[in-house]
């Protein structure tokens, strides 16, 4: 992560473009993206409500597919625009609406990412589509924001989780997500960012940590101590707590899942019908009558 400084002769070149920045299809170069605010237990798990010089960012990413299901972003937003009175020579309260306000809708998301090997099960290439992905937020004229948008939604995580490429413990890729806001302004015209690249590495296991030894994992049950604000992104996070998640979520090949984090396989392409397993892990993964959830579900942030 890094302190974010020196933007005081951005900031000014900015201004200077003004509205002369304004593009034919109502697009303007002057609303901009500059990174992506850090948020964590550090900043307990709330993003600023505005942004600036001194805010934390993060550089690049990081998404745990043993447990996430999802990646969130948190766009520092800069609107560069003149203010209503110094384009038109009256004040806010002259006029009934700040027409260089921007009212954030939400954000097209573009995937890029190299060396994917197919579906897990069936081989069909994993396809990463351009996703819509609303949010909200308003930023006034010449000041910072910061707005939270799901970057990775679950459609695209489940994809590369099912991915082949990502099946063996510690395997790894970079993702680059292209974020483009979409807002519009006071008097309703619509506007685009130019498209903010954003890297997260998604990985298998790279976050998890182990506080007890990994045929123990699951045999508390319990909420470890330490919670991440989101599990499986950028945070390290407990063994005890993907043992919650996986076990509570059952989602694709959760029982691999808790194979490879119990450290009985270290692949989720084993199969575990050839391997001799403790009793206490086949009672655990034995499917649910009813499909009922387990009996408690963890309580988000633990006890710290």
């Amino acid at each position: 992560m890094q302190k974010y400084k020196g933007l005081s002769w951005l900031i000014g070149l900015t201004v200077i473009a003004g509205l002369s920045a304004c593009a034919p299809d109502g697009d303007l170069e002057s609303v901009m993206v500059f990174a992506n605010v850090a948020v964590s237990k550090k900043s307990q798990c709330i993003a600023p409500t505005s942004s600036g010089a001194t805010t934390e960012t993060r550089g690049i990413g990081t998404m745990d597919l043993l447990v996430a299901n999802h990646y969130w972003v948190f766009p520092m937003l800069y609107n560069g625009l003149t203010t209503t009175e110094g384009t038109v020579g009256k004040s806010a309260q002259e006029m009934s609406l700040n027409a260089h306000m921007i009212s954030v809708r939400g954000a097209w998301i573009t995937y890029d990412i190299a060396g994917l090997q197919g579906h897990w099960e069936t081989g069909a290439e994993t396809e990463l589509p351009k996703q819509w992905v609303p949010t909200s937020g308003s930023v006034l004229p010449l000041t910072f924001g910061t707005i939270k948008l799901e970057a990775v939604p679950p459609p695209i995580a489940r994809a590369l989780d099912n991915d082949k490429a990502f099946d063996t413990l510690g395997s790894a890729g970079y993702l680059t997500v292209g974020i483009t806001i979409e807002a519009s302004l006071g008097d309703g015209s619509v506007i685009h960012t130019e498209p903010f690249y954003y890297p997260i590495t998604v990985c298998r296991g790279c976050l998890v940590s182990y506080d007890v030894r990994p045929d123990e994992c699951c045999d508390f049950l319990d909420a470890a101590d330490f919670f991440p604000c989101f599990p499986g992104q950028d945070e390290r996070y407990s063994c005890l707590t993907a043992c919650w998640l996986v076990l509570y979520d059952r989602v694709d090949r959760y029982a691999q899942k808790m194979a490879v984090i119990e450290g009985h396989v270290s692949t989720l392409a084993a199969n575990l019908d050839g391997i001799t397993l403790p009793q206490d892990f086949l009672d655990r993964i034995a499917p649910l009558p009813d499909g009922a959830p387990p009996e408690e579900e963890p309580e988000a942030g633990g006890g710290g």
